[in-house]
């Protein structure tokens, strides 16, 4: 009686073995993955050690950019800031000393004050343009 008992119940696994074959499979891959990486935990972990290391280099790389850049950018906008300063200091240097108002400039030198006032130009350059435009001498 055993053994009719133990037939039937191997019968029964492998009734259920050959119905469900998709479960047995799903637990069988990640074991023999297991298995064959078992010996190589060492391998793996100086493998992950060495790629975070190189992460970590190029984000502080890319951060170093970035801070350079934005340095730059600043330093850019306050040249622009003192040249913008130093151009309207200039021009009301001309009104006062020469008594040139831009109400009374004609249209031709209104025209000329505008583009000087809207080209990004070094200060030097400016002052020339100016002296040209109201004929007079300006020191820079």
């Amino acid at each position: 009686m055993t053994w009719l008992a133990v037939k039937i119940f191997f019968d029964k696994v492998l009734l259920w073995c050959k119905k469900y074959w998709q479960i047995l499979l799903g637990i069988s891959i990640p074991l023999v993955i297991m298995l064959l990486t078992a010996g190589r935990k060492n391998d793996l972990r100086k493998a992950l050690e060495f790629a975070n290391k190189k992460a970590k280099e190029d984000r502080e790389a890319m951060e170093e950019s970035h801070r350079i850049q934005l340095e730059a950018k600043e330093e850019e906008i306050k040249a622009k800031e003192e040249a913008s300063a130093e151009l309207i200091r200039r021009i009301h240097e001309i009104e006062t000393t020469h008594k040139v108002s831009v109400d009374r400039l004609n249209r031709k030198q209104k025209k000329e004050l505008n583009d000087l006032l809207s080209r990004d130009s070094d200060p030097v350059e400016v002052s020339e343009k100016l002296a040209d435009l109201f004929g007079t001498d300006i020191k820079s």
